[in-house]
């Protein structure tokens, strides 16, 4: 299993058999110098397809230094589109809150 590096507005191909984790570098492109990340929460949203099962998600975790997130996606069918996306709550104040998303496809790798 590898790590991978995702920026929002993404497109991402994985197996349906392949279990990956994703990172979503909050740092440079949406978070000023010294904000860090409170709270992650990953969704995620079938685009295209109505059949079962959908993807799944665990290990959603905040990394060292709470500028990046990270999500392990499982599974999906094939053919099909999914939106996943993260909403992150940071540590300003008032606290903000910010969301970004990509698009995963089902492919036979």
């Amino acid at each position: 299993m590898s790590t991978i590096l995702i920026y929002a507005g993404g497109l991402i191909s994985k197996g349906p058999q392949e279990s990956e984790v994703y990172v979503m570098d909050w740092d440079s492109e949406h978070l000023r110098a010294g904000i860090t990340i409170a709270q992650s929460t990953w969704t995620i949203t079938r685009l295209s397809g109505t059949s079962s099962p959908l993807m799944t998600k665990d290990s959603e975790v905040i990394l060292s230094g709470a500028r990046t997130t990270q999500v392990r996606l499982i599974g999906g069918v094939l053919g099909q589109q999914y939106d996943v996306s993260n909403t992150i709550t940071t540590t300003e104040t008032p606290p903000r809150i910010k969301d970004r998303s990509f698009t995963v496809t089902i492919e036979d790798m």
